[in-house]
């Protein structure tokens, strides 16, 4: 049983009520976003700090994921940010997630980087389309992600 450490921060507001954050860890097997790492963190109430948390493979042989999601299944009232090595990745693979709630969390967190002065508005842009016009299942994404650009880029002419 292989165990992979990766660096999460961690950062919650003392408002909130304490969370079990799920973290998975993904791979791109048979031309499929496969989940093959997980680990779960207990965010107690007020916690700022750098975790490191242990990835348990589901998948044996699968080595380290090639994409780490920090909600997983949306367990925690969290703002999530994906890693750069994550969104490097996530430009070349996207077309391979086929976990529709995974798809439309990670649009809203990317979305949310970019709102945040995380993530530039172009990259953003450059990741959607990079998304397969022809795959039947991407035409929601697709048309999700044009309404936000063009109806952020009109507020921002008002």
């Amino acid at each position: 049983e292989l165990e992979t450490s990766v660096e999460v921060s961690l950062k919650m507001n003392s408002r909130h009520r304490p969370h079990v954050l799920k973290i998975a860890g993904f791979k791109l097997l048979n031309n499929k976003m496969q989940f093959t790492h997980v680990g779960d963190v207990k965010i107690s109430v007020g916690a700022t700090e750098n975790t490191s948390v242990m990835l348990k493979a589901l998948v044996p042989n699968s080595g380290c994921p090639d994409f780490v999601y920090p909600n997983f299944e949306d367990k925690a009232y969290i703002i999530s940010e994906i890693d750069d090595t994550s969104l490097s990745y996530l430009m070349k693979n996207i077309n391979f997630i086929s976990n529709s709630d995974l798809k439309k969390m990670i649009w809203a967190d990317l979305w949310q980087m970019v709102r945040n002065q995380k993530l530039k508005l172009e990259k953003f842009s450059d990741i959607a389309l990079k998304l397969n016009f022809k795959k039947k299942g991407n035409m929601p994404d697709i048309e999700r992600v044009s309404r936000k650009i063009l109806k952020e880029w009109i507020d921002g002419k008002k």
